[in-house]
């Protein structure tokens, strides 16, 4: 598909969600986090090691996480376009366009922190972080357009992810060996934690990109057909 077509595909689901009530109260509650965290962890209403800066990308991540789960209906609806795409430009447009979902409504806590925040003298590196964050999205859009490929509901697509992303990463923490490895496969938002103690190497970003390229890989495999279709040339015709 051209850029035209992603930019196209793209719009049609922002406009679908910015059609829900939804979308905007989510978005009116993570314009109003910024304010709330330069207010009120100074005051320790919050863990220590909190840092207004960290809690506003950990904000961030999950607004995208949100934004993404609310884009998969309206990506499923569009099922009948993509096929036309191909399997392997069908999901790369659909990561594409989760990943412009998740910035859409990232952006309403991110730009005010930008904007608003005067310097301090804190490690935090903000180029670092960001790049963690687009990963730790990719990681989710990755999983969401994999099951996109399931014959299920929307809402039973939305609820695997949440599962998968949100709910299983905090339970499997500091397991055994086995559950390390699917914590690795599953935990979107490690690289961003990373980002905020120390910097991190190329060895760590390989590594959690590995989880994005399978699942990536897993939606292309999904989504090619069992079969090809039979070559016209040489179809089988009605002898009537």
């Amino acid at each position: 598909m051209s850029g035209v077509s992603v930019l196209l595909v793209a719009r049609s689901v922002l406009t679908s969600l910015a059609r829900r009530p939804l979308w905007w109260l989510l978005a009116s509650l993570l314009f109003a986090c910024w304010p709330a965290l330069r207010t009120f962890l100074p005051l320790g209403l919050a863990t220590a090691d909190l840092h207004h800066w960290t809690g506003a990308y950990e904000l961030a991540l999950f607004g995208g996480i949100a934004a993404i789960l609310g884009g998969i209906g309206p990506v499923a609806r569009l099922g009948w376009i993509l096929d036309r795409a191909g399997s392997t430009r069908r999901t790369a447009l659909e990561l594409v366009t989760f990943l412009a979902c998740a910035c859409a409504l990232a952006a309403f806590v991110l730009v005010p922190a930008h904007l608003l925040d005067r310097w301090q003298f804190a490690t935090f590196r903000v180029g670092e972080s960001l790049l963690a964050l687009v990963l730790g999205w990719l990681h989710v859009a990755s999983i969401a357009a994999c099951t996109l490929r399931l014959p299920v509901e929307s809402t039973t697509r939305a609820a695997i992810v949440l599962l998968a992303t949100c709910v299983l990463p905090p339970l499997l923490a500091g397991g055994a060996f086995f559950g390390d490895l699917v914590l690795a496969i599953l935990d979107a938002g490690a690289s961003l934690r990373a980002s905020f103690d120390f910097p991190l190497t190329r060895a760590h970003w390989i590594a959690a990109s590995l989880p994005i390229v399978g699942w990536g890989a897993a939606a292309v495999a999904l989504a090619s057909p069992a079969t090809p279709p039979p070559d016209q040339a040489h179809a089988v015709r009605d002898p009537r």
